[in-house]
Parts: structure tokens; C-alpha cells; sequence
């Protein structure tokens, strides 16, 4: 259903009915509006693409004026009515342009089970594609996990089909459309109940054709063979719509092979939650969370539900965008008259009948096999897995035949699906792997091993220090980062100390530079609480120097006062602590006394830390990359203070020894201030200068911080320059950076910028 499509017929009918009775259109549409019960401004809203009536009165109301007063054309009233949800679009069609020779389409079709289809717009328009007797293919397979909503696409496919064809030419109408089912279990809101299939083989099949077409003969054939041949002479003969459900339940090999050979004009239809290869596939997955909120809302308008807008996003949480899930708990809800805490927990419950509806039958399909080893495997991952971490945990390291083999039958029954060379679940079917895991606690026991052992080796292939092009290997870090903070997570609630400080070690310049403070701050608590009831100095004063430095860059004055307290610590503590530590403490130190306005302070703490790297006997690269950090803490105390000359002479000091030390973060850093500097100083060319170099190498490595640092100055830079558009739109992204990163000041001056320049 399309919004655009609609609103363009509408204008063009309003305007042909404006055009001949020589009639203003806003009077048109005062008119029309009267006669419906709506404001014009609703009809403008039709008209510009925002909204469609979904009533059919006012639909019909509409067409009959536009094709009765505007003359609009029989394939305009087609083309206008397929952009709606008008129940009867047939019946409206063939009122308003009869035909004597009109055909009618012989069907069996249920009765659809919804208002509106939401949410498969792309897949319907690829599936009426498929089926137009212009295309080749003759066999579409609709296939996804239990639930995703198969049976009521192939539902809305076909009544689609049946409604519009006689606005279709007829080579591309269908003379039958034939609905059979194999589905002997529905799963309702009062639970599961039995139900008789329509068809269980490919006679049944036959029979269904034999029934709808009025044709005995197929059945007074002595063999199979003559079934056959009749059979597909007719589908040869007759452009017939097959629509086979639930397939997955049809144990018949000659099923499978009628499919493969079937006969154009005619076209096959069948659902199915495991992939056959015989059709063009069309996999559905659960629905976004904005397609299944609007599912959501219909469902409680259907069913007169009230429940709040967070009532909604917990159910669109715990479902995952299941259709079935939606409209089932919805259901629950109103027939027990439960609340959405209840449904919650019964879908937190693996015994629930969902589940069991869902996944039963495929389960039992590979209990013995690899895939179901996988399948396990895959509930340890919190987001989509690469296939060799999938491997390497699942016990597949040394054979990736056997690897790829189970993979590609989980693929095949819809237990997972696969995006590039990742694999993931569904929130619901990973509740399922979930269960199946729990179920085999040596399995579980070795697969979380495993897993701790995979992230200890990608974080330190892909993590470490942060030096020269760093972002090449943090990258890989940022794609899997869901993965990793779920296993260090894990090794926390088993207590797992060793491997939690290993795999933080690894990503501790990583969850700097890429911004993920939160996170930071929240795993380095648990780490100096462990670290000093071990009595491991060494570790407890790195941790609280690392907390110290994200809490000076974040947070309000509390914060800053508990940074001071863990700064405090480890200078008490620093006779266990390297000089290199313990110069990066007092720079700190002195960082956080600028913030409180205490320069003296911060003076003689950046003297301390001077002295401390002269006396450590460093290397000359390490000494100046150790410098960078303090001169940074310098520059800022003179800037702080108003003294933009002294400020550019540390800052410069500061490019160089980053130069020297060859480390892109802190080159960066430094062109930043510089050009900031020089913008304040009015001298925009220098600035401009720095700019251009230093946002190259900013935007390149992907230094959050710095980044956000870079689009301030542009913002003060354009306002320099008297160029307000591109200064507000600086100054917007800065202030949106400075948000995400937690850094409250630097956002507060923004958003004061951004007030200045809207009011200029």
C-alpha cells in the first residue's frame, strides 16, 4: 500500500473533476469534504502523500466522484483502489466500469484475518512480480521462522490476485486460485487446538483442483501416471493460482516434483518454515520495530485495548517483531483480561505453547545432527557471529565441511538466518537455543570455554594500545562490540577475574577512542572493587586512573570530586605503580584542577609530571608520546586562562612531539587546538589551515572525542567567517557528539551557540 501512489490518483481524479466543471479545487474539496465528514486539511493530507482513509465509505465516495465527475478511466480506478484496503475492490470496480464479458475468478479462499497487512509491502509487490505470466519463474516459496506471518502473506497474495483482476490484461488474470492447506495445529490465544489439513499429499492436491474446477476425471484415472498427464494439461490449459500452506508438514517427494515441473501459465504459492529449492525464495523476518508498533496499535484498536506507549515497547522487546507473538499476547490480554506484566513473564516461560508451535517439529529435525550442536552454539552470541567464531565454539574449529553443512541446514529450516558471512537469531528463536542450551550443561559448560577463548584472542588481535592507524584494527572491535561487552559481562557474573582484566586490557584504548564511556566507567567499577579485595595494587590504581580520566571528560561536579578521590588513591599508592603511570596520575591531576578553576594547582601537578617523565629514562619515542598527553593538559591551562599565545606555543610543542612519536591521536588533538586558537586569535587562514589537515585524520581514525572537538571549532570558525548556515550546522553536530559522549559543558555551550545563531 502505497501513500505516494495514492496521493498522486487522488490529485490527478480531483483535478480532472476541477478541470471539467470549471470548479476551484479548494472548492472541490470543501465540497467532497462535507459530503464525507472531513476537514479539507485531512483531504490535503490524502492528497500529500502523509495518510489513506481506511473506511470503505469514504474510499467509495472518492472513486465514484473521480470516475463518474472527473472521468477518470477504468485502469486509474484500478491502480487507486490497489493503493487501498477497500474490502471489495472487485465489486467497485465492476459497478463503476461493467463488463459484459466480465470473468469471474473461481476460488477457496479464507476469509484474511486482518484489517490491513502490515508491514510486507516489499515482499508482496516482489511475490505479484513473480506471479505475472511475464515472469519465468513459476514456484514462489514464502519462508521464515513459526509465527513471522507466511500463511497471512500468501493470504493477502491472494485475494490481491482475485480482487484486481479485472483491471489486469487478460493474459495475466488467473482463472482459478486454489487454497489448501497443510496446517493441522493453530495457535490461538486460548492455546493450541487441532485442526484438519486441506491437503497431505500431492493427491490431495489433485483433489482440491479436481473440486474448485469441477473436473472428476482426474480421480476416475486408474494410475498415477494419467493423473499427471491430466493434471498438468489443465494447469497447461488454464492460468490457475496454487497456494499451498504450511508445506513443511507434506511428506510426499512427488509433491515436490509436480512443483518443479509445473506448467505455465500456471503459478505456486507455498509457506513453508524450511526452504525448498524448487522456488524463488522469499524469507521473512520479524517485523521492525517501527512496522510492528503500527501492528501493535491495530491489534489494540481491534480490540479495544488500552495499554501505555511503554506497555507497547516492552511487548516489541520481549516479541522481537514476531507477528504471532504481537497479536497472540494482545489477544491474551483481552480474553483473560491479564495485564502485560502476566503475558510477559508466560513469554519469558519456554514451556509456553509458543514456543512449542514455534520450533517442536524443527527441533526434533536436528537433535542428532551438527545443526542442532550450532543451534545451541549460537544462543551463547548476543548479536549476529561470524561462521569461525560460530565454528570455533560450537566445537567445529578442525572441520569446516561439517561447520558449513550444519549452517546451511539451520539456514534451510529458518532457525537462523544469515547476513553477509554473519549468522543470528531472532529474539524468540534465541529464547528457543536458549532452552536447548540449558538443557545440555556440559555442552554449555564447554561452549562458554570456548567462547571466553575466542574473545581473548580476537581483542588482542584486533585491540591493544592505541598507536599510529589504529582504527584498522578497532573497527573490527565496533562490529562485534555487542558480542564482546556480553562476554565480559558474563565473566564478571561468573567472577572470572582473570579473563575479565585480559579482555579488558585489550579494549581499554578501544572503548576510549570509539566513545563507549558508559561501558567504561561500569566495567572498570567491578574491576577496582575486585582488584583491591585481591590486594592487586597494580591493576586497582591502573583501573582507577582509567575510570578517573573518562570522569574528568564527563558528568556534573560530582563526578569531577570522585574523580579527585581515585586520583588521590593512586598517588597514595604510587610506589607499586611504573613513573610512567604516575606522570599520567599528576597530568590528570592537573587536568581536573583546571575544570575547577584551581590554575596554581594544576601548575605545579603538570611541574611534578614533568619532572617525573625526565627522571623515567625513556625511550625518545615513548618519552614523546608521554609528553603529548601532558602538554595537551598544559595548552588547556593556558587556554583556560585567556592566554592564547602561551596556549599556542605548548600546543604546538605538542604537534611536534606527537610528530616525533608518530601517534595520529594526539597529531590530531593538537591541530585541533591550534586551529581553535587560531579562529579565537581572528587568524582564520592558519586556522582554516589546521582544519583542513587535522579533520582529515579525525574523521579517518574515528577518535570520538576529537571529532566532536574538530566540528566545534568549524562551528566557531564559519561564525568567524560570517558563514551562519554552515556555522549552526557545526555547531548541531558538535553539540549532538558531545551529548552522545556524556560531556555536559561542552554541550551546554553549544546549545547556547545554536540558540544565537537561530535568533540571528
Amino acid at each position: 500500500m502505497s501513500k505516494e501512489q495514492f496521493g498522486k490518483l487522488l490529485t490527478q481524479g480531483l483535478k480532472s473533476i476541477a478541470a471539467l466543471e470549471k470548479t476551484d479545487l479548494s472548492e472541490l474539496q470543501y465540497e467532497l469534504g462535507r459530503e464525507i465528514g472531513i476537514s479539507v486539511w485531512t483531504l490535503y493530507k490524502w492528497r500529500k502523500n502523509t495518510s489513506i482513509p481506511s473506511d470503505d465509505r469514504t474510499l467509495a465516495i472518492l472513486a465514484r466522484a473521480c470516475v463518474q465527475r472527473g472521468h477518470m478511466g477504468r485502469q486509474w480506478l484500478a491502480d487507486f483502489l490497489s493503493c487501498t484496503i477497500y474490502s471489495n475492490k472487485s465489486a467497485l470496480l465492476n459497478e463503476l466500469y461493467p463488463e459484459s464479458d466480465a470473468i469471474v475468478v473461481t476460488h477457496n479462499l479464507p476469509r484474511r484475518q486482518h484489517k490491513k497487512l502490515i508491514g510486507r509491502e516489499n515482499e508482496l509487490h516482489d511475490i505479484q512480480t513473480f506471479l505475472s505470466a511475464r515472469h519465468r519463474v513459476g514456484v514462489v516459496c514464502i519462508s521464515g521462522s513459526g509465527g513471522v506471518g507466511k500463511s497471512a502473506l500468501a493470504l493477502e497474495v491472494a485475494h490481491s490476485c482475485h480482487e484486481s483482476h479485472a483491471s489486469l490484461q487478460p493474459d495475466e488474470r488467473f482463472d482459478a486460485i486454489i487454497w489448501v492447506t497443510a496446517k493441522n495445529v493453530e495457535l490461538l490465544s486460548a492455546g493450541q487446538i487441532e485442526r484438519e489439513p486441506t491437503f497431505t499429499d500431492l493427491d490431495s492436491v489433485y483433489r482440491a483442483i479436481a473440486d474448485l474446477l469441477d473436473i472428476p476425471a482426474i480421480f476416475r484415472t486408474a494410475t498415477q501416471a494419467e493423473k499427471n498427464i491430466i493434471a498438468m494439461r489443465l494447469l497447461a490449459e488454464k492460468r490457475v493460482l496454487l497456494i499451498l500452506d504450511n508445506l513443511e508438514d507434506v511428506d510426499d517427494p512427488s509433491l515436490f516434483v509436480f512443483l518443479r515441473d509445473l506448467p505455465a501459465p500456471s503459478k505456486a504459492v507455498v509457506t513453508s518454515r524450511h526452504r525448498i529449492d524448487v522456488a524463488v525464495p522469499i524469507f521473512l523476518h520479524t517485523l521492525d520495530e517501527e512496522t510492528a508498533y503500527e501492528l501493535a496499535c491495530m491489534e489494540c484498536e481491534r480490540h479495544s485495548l488500552s495499554i501505555s506507549e511503554a506497555e507497547v515497547q516492552l511487548l516489541l522487546q520481549k516479541t522481537g517483531g514476531l507477528p504471532l507473538a504481537i497479536i497472540r499476547t494482545i489477544g491474551r490480554m483481552v480474553w483473560r483480561g491479564s495485564n502485560i506484566e502476566t503475558e510477559i513473564a508466560q513469554l519469558n516461560d519456554p514451556k509456553n505453547e509458543i514456543y512449542d508451535f514455534c520450533f517442536s517439529k524443527t527441533i526434533t529435525l536436528i537433535q542428532l545432527s551438527d545443526a542442532y550442536q550450532l543451534f545451541s552454539a549460537l544462543a551463547v552470541f548476543n548479536a549476529k557471529i561470524s561462521r569461525s567464531a560460530l565454528g570455533f565454539v560450537a566445537g567445529f574449529e578442525d572441520n569446516i565441511l561439517r561447520r558449513d553443512e550444519g549452517l546451511s541446514d539451520l539456514e534451510v529450516l529458518s532457525l537462523c538466518y544469515k547476513e553477509g558471512d554473519h549468522y543470528c537469531l531472532e529474539p524468540l528463536t534465541r529464547m528457543q537455543a536458549l532452552t536447548e542450551l540449558h538443557a545440555h550443561p556440559e555442552f554449555e559448560t564447554v561452549s562458554r570455554d570456548r567462547w571466553v577463548k575466542w574473545y581473548l584472542k580476537y581483542t588482542n588481535t584486533y585491540g591493544g594500545r592505541d598507536e599510529y592507524e589504529m582504527h584498522l584494527r578497532y573497527d573490527y572491535l565496533e562490529e562485534d562490540w555487542n558480542n564482546i561487552l556480553s562476554v565480559i559481562r558474563w565473566c564478571i557474573d561468573e567472577m572470572r577475574y582473570e579473563d575479565t582484566v585480559a579482555l579488558w586490557c585489550n579494549i581499554r584504548d578501544f572503548t576510549h577512542i570509539y566513545g563507549y564511556w558508559a561501558d567504561r566507567v561500569s566495567l572498570l567499577t567491578w574491576i577496582i572493587h575486585e582488584a583491591k579485595n585481591r590486594g592487586e595494587w597494580q591493576t586497582a590504581v591502573q583501573a582507577m586512573y582509567d575510570k578517573a580520566f573518562t570522569m574528568t571528560l564527563t558528568g556534573p561536579l560530582s563526578r569531577h570530586e570522585e574523580a579527585e578521590g581515585l586520583l588521590q588513591d593512586c598517588w597514595n599508592k604510587r610506589e607499586v605503580i611504573s613513573p610512567i603511570i604516575e606522570a599520567r596520575v599528576a597530568a590528570l591531576m592537573a587536568s581536573l584542577y583546571i575544570k575547577f578553576h584551581k590554575h596554581e594547582e594544576a601548575h605545579q601537578w603538570l611541574a611534578t609530571g614533568e619532572s617525573l617523565l625526565q627522571n623515567a629514562h625513556l625511550e625518545p619515542l615513548e618519552l614523546a608520546r608521554e609528553r603529548t598527553s601532558l602538554l595537551f593538559d598544559k595548552g588547556e591551562n593556558w587556554f583556560t586562562l585567556g592566554d592564547y599565545a602561551n596556549a599556542r606555543k605548548v600546543f604546538e610543542e605538542m604537534l611536534q612531539q606527537g610528530q616525533i612519536s608518530g601517534w595520529q591521536r594526539s597529531i590530531a588533538h593538537a591541530q585541533n587546538w591550534l586551529a581553535y586558537v587560531a579562529v579565537l586569535q581572528g587568524d582564520l587562514e592558519m586556522g582554516e589551515q589546521y582544519l583542513r589537515l587535522g579533520w582529515a585524520v579525525a574523521d579517518r581514525i574515528k577518535e570520538q572525542r576529537v571529532q566532536a572537538y574538530f566540528k566545534r571549532t568549524f562551528a566557531h570558525y564559519y561564525l568567524k567567517r560570517g558563514n551562519s548556515v554552515e556555522a549552526l550546522k557545526w555547531a548541531e553536530a558538535a553539540c549532538d557528539s558531545f551529548e552522545r559522549l556524556g560531556m555536559p559543558p561542552d554541550m551546554r555551550a553549544m546549545r547556547e551557540l545554536i540558540l544565537n545563531l537561530k535568533a540571528d
